[in-house]
């Protein structure tokens, strides 16, 4: 999930990403936890020091200079799936073909045209 914000040191963006671990997924279509995929779950401070490494390897890799662009391309697990966008206008299906130079989602549309979004939640069936 990423936010953007204003602040009085200009524009930041906000990144936030969840991990089921142990919790109650039930009630969400597709959803699963660390603990029903390998039957058991992971201590907590481990995940968060494991996340967190390979978060700042990303963001040293950005720092030296490599395209933001390639970089979300090589992580990025949506690219080639079908993605559900939710926007303020309408709900549709889509399949996710990554983003484009200023962090847009393209997607193309069930009659072959190419789309960016901007603003939307987005989701895919697991």
């Amino acid at each position: 999930m990423c936010e953007r914000r204003h602040t009085a040191d200009g524009e930041v963006i906000v990144v936030g990403i969840g991990i089921n671990v142990k919790n109650d997924v039930s009630e969400i279509e597709g959803a699963t936890t660390l603990y029903a995929e390998y039957g058991k779950a992971p201590r907590l401070d481990k995940l968060f020091c494991r996340t967190a490494k390979e978060l700042l390897k990303m963001i040293a890799k950005i720092e030296r200079g490599s395209d933001i662009i390639d970089v979300y391309t090589r992580y990025a697990w949506l690219n080639g799936k079908t993605v559900r966008i939710v926007t303020n206008e309408n709900e549709r299906e889509a399949l996710c073909l990554g983003i484009d130079a200023r962090g847009l989602l393209l997607i193309r549309e069930a009659d072959g045209t190419v789309d960016r979004v901007a603003a939307a939640d987005v989701s895919i069936r697991v």
